[in-house]
């Protein structure tokens, strides 16, 4: 399996944030090389409010779309630290 995956946010003030995110991946078998397999897309966007300044503790909500369906998904936390 291999991915790659980018988020990125946008403060609106010191709580709240919106952001995009899009990641690209394969699965093959160890049969196969990387390239015989097709790439699969997924991006969406969503909202954030940072819910504890001292952890930087964030909560929200995302709309996914990937090859077969659109999700909705409750963040908390996340998997980004930032710089």
């Amino acid at each position: 399996m291999a991915t790659l995956q980018g988020e990125l946010r946008y403060d609106f003030d010191a709580r709240w944030s919106a952001v995009v995110f899009g990641d690209v991946g394969q699965a093959f078998s160890s049969e196969q090389n990387l390239g015989d397999t097709p790439n699969r897309y997924a991006k969406g966007l969503g909202f954030r409010y940072l819910m504890a300044r001292r952890f930087n503790l964030r909560t929200g909500i995302d709309i996914a779309r990937g090859p077969e369906d659109t999700t909705l998904h409750f963040i908390v936390g996340a998997g980004w630290s930032d710089f």
